[in-house]
């Protein structure tokens, strides 16, 4: 019955995250899907493990269930969604999903959820926080120290970072989000973020990404996000700023080159793990050299 149950949660999720948000820029767009192949044998769609995890992963999940059942992507569309980062961890812990993919969680979760879980944490792919601003703003890259700046709030200007003058707008994410926690750790390095009103902290990634598109058409926001989300999931006109000289790309990624980079891994819960055999099939696969092959294939870069 659980499993009926949260298999209808996530259905309604998924159906949720298909209405487009309203904005001047009309509805994002996303990457196709790819033809992920089709493994030896097939599972029945009914005995593959829930799976949850963070927003940016979701694809990932949806090419594993298309490759292990066979089913279309657009069947996989439907049927599978992910909750957030946070929450992935709330509900593997809870007995709510047999796996997760996920970045890494906010101290908040880690000091909640139990030690064994992160235990098993497997990496599986590579991922960057990455910083956005309007296409109009006439700056195309930052320098961590300046980015620093802006979210301690001693820069305001956009003068200050050699655009033209005006107001910087600098939208932050949630606590609880994975983009938060990768800026906190990768970014701010213990210094303190300005406090933000409300409303320049959007709920969803999503949200960021068309406020910084369309902010009063002035160009004067600034927000963050990941690297595969901007990328392939959720495609708005905004410009991706190099950070210290360098371009996010799956190259500079791979090659370490860029500075904000973060893994994302694979968890299990040690207590329910052997209730359904299939689990650690999908959890070995996911560090071989098919499931590699298969991430890549989706777009993300492989570990």
């Amino acid at each position: 019955m659980k499993k009926i149950i949260v298999f209808a949660l996530l259905l309604v999720l998924s159906l949720a995250a298909c209405v487009p948000p309203k904005s001047g820029s009309g509805a994002a767009a996303s990457a196709p899907p790819v033809d992920v192949g089709q493994a030896e044998t097939l599972m029945d769609i009914k005995e593959f493990p829930l799976i949850d995890g963070s927003t940016a992963t979701l694809p990932l999940t949806r090419a594993l269930v298309r490759y292990f059942t066979g089913i279309s992507a657009d069947e996989a569309e439907i049927l599978i969604a992910h909750s957030t980062t946070d929450d992935s961890y709330w509900n593997l812990s809870g007995g709510n999903a047999d796996l997760i993919i996920a970045y890494e969680a906010s101290a908040s979760t880690k000091e909640g959820v139990p030690k064994a879980i992160f235990d098993t944490g497997k990496t599986v792919g590579r991922d960057a926080l990455v910083f956005l601003c309007n296409k109009e703003n006439s700056v195309e890259g930052l320098t961590t120290e300046q980015i620093q700046k802006i979210y301690t709030g001693e820069y305001t200007d956009w003068k200050a970072v050699g655009g033209k003058a005006g107001k910087i707008v600098a939208y932050q994410r949630q606590e609880d989000s994975g983009s938060q926690t990768m800026m906190l750790k990768l970014v701010m390095n213990g210094l303190q973020m300005a406090d933000a009103p409300t409303e320049l902290r959007p709920g969803m990634m999503s949200a960021l990404m068309e406020a910084v598109a369309d902010y009063k058409n002035e160009g004067g926001a600034i927000g963050y996000s990941v690297y595969y989300y901007v990328k392939n999931m959720y495609i708005v006109p905004v410009k991706i700023l190099s950070v210290d000289g360098i371009a996010p790309t799956n190259e500079s990624i791979k090659s370490g080159q860029y500075p904000f980079i973060n893994e994302f891994k694979a968890y299990y819960n040690p207590d329910t793990f052997g209730k359904n055999p299939n689990t650690k099939i999908i959890y070995d696969f996911l560090t071989s050299d098919k499931g590699r092959e298969l991430i890549e294939k989706v777009g993300y870069v492989g570990a």
